[in-house]
């Protein structure tokens, strides 16, 4: 439910006004292995980002669903393919996931 603040601008769904979520897709099927919290943290500070993360390590992804959601003004294609490439994602799960 996106709705307003009651001064009529719109919110979007994660709460923050004149924002947009952007959807960050998986590149390919398989197991999420890991996720770069580090470079998240970074891009979401140096950005005003807000980065929800949809799906976590061990869970199973196919190509083109979604593993996190971005707050952004603007979401220039270099920043997109570094938010994608924070996701490793692989065949099998790892060694932690499988216990």
């Amino acid at each position: 439910d996106v709705g307003t603040d009651g001064s009529g601008a719109a919110r979007s769904p994660l709460g923050r006004q004149n924002k947009k979520s952007v959807e960050i897709p998986s590149e390919r099927d398989g197991y999420i292995q890991d996720i770069d919290g580090n470079a998240l943290l970074s891009l979401a500070t140096q950005n005003d980002w807000f980065v929800a993360l949809e799906r976590i390590p061990g869970d199973y992804v196919v190509k083109g669903m979604c593993v996190m959601t971005v707050e952004c003004d603007h979401l220039q294609e270099d920043l997109r393919v570094v938010l994608k490439q924070s996701v490793a994602v692989g065949a099998y799960r790892s060694a932690d996931q499988d216990i």
